[in-house]
């Protein structure tokens, strides 16, 4: 998890893309209404890593999963939007998320975020 939030942090996209799980629904990039495709995951990601300040982050807990090979980590990350316009351009307004990740190892034995349920902070 920390690798990742560094990763994000630093703007290393090709580790985000690497130790991102083939199961994860942003394997596919994202979609437009009709369905075409409007980006990849690569793309996500370094537009994510442009846009965002990383903070801080705070890991809350680890637990295992139902297997050996499946662990769940929940973290709070602070991070400030860049490039914001109107009110919210006003000065750097800290968001935050609680995020509970799920990780499966791969066959190398890495583990590799699968997904993940945030609640966002006010």
């Amino acid at each position: 998890m920390r690798s990742r939030y560094s990763a994000y942090s630093k703007g290393l996209v090709d580790y985000v893309c690497d130790t991102t799980h083939p199961d994860n629904p942003s394997q596919n990039g994202t979609t437009n209404p009709d369905g075409t495709p409007s980006s990849t995951l690569r793309e996500d990601v370094r537009a994510t890593c442009e846009k965002i300040t990383w903070d801080k982050l705070k890991i809350l807990s680890c637990e295992d999963g139902r297997s050996p090979d499946e662990a769940f980590v929940t973290f709070q990350t602070y991070f400030k939007t860049k490039g914001q316009i109107g009110q919210r351009a006003q000065g750097w307004h800290t968001q935050s998320f609680v995020e509970k990740s799920r990780f499966l190892k791969g066959v190398d034995g890495k583990w590799l975020y699968v997904d993940g349920e945030q609640e966002w902070k006010t």
